[in-house]
């Protein structure tokens, strides 16, 4: 994950307004998963990227601790920028 932090004219760090919140349905519009419909599992405001559900899926290799345990493989969902996406649908307020 690649962490971009902007700095503006007053030093300080910056966070870009976004129009996408958790649990919001969104449609992909560009790149490798084009045309697929998710769930929004958190928003990173610093970077404007997001984390969507089944999207972007990576393989971690994840090192043994002990010496009796054995390493494994971790899939991962990793971030899409903002700019891919378009919001379908906005989560309900209860």
């Amino acid at each position: 994950m690649i962490n971009v932090r902007v700095i503006n004219k007053k030093r300080r760090i910056q966070k870009y307004k976004v129009s996408v919140k958790s649990g919001d349905t969104i449609k992909v519009i560009s790149g490798k998963y084009k045309n697929i419909v998710a769930k929004v599992l958190r928003v990173l405001k610093y970077s404007n990227e997001i984390i969507v559900k089944g999207v972007n899926i990576k393989i971690k290799h994840i090192k043994p601790v002990r010496d009796n345990e054995m390493g494994s493989l971790k899939s991962l969902e990793f971030p899409i920028n903002i700019s891919k996406v378009v919001l379908l649908e906005s989560r309900k307020k209860e």
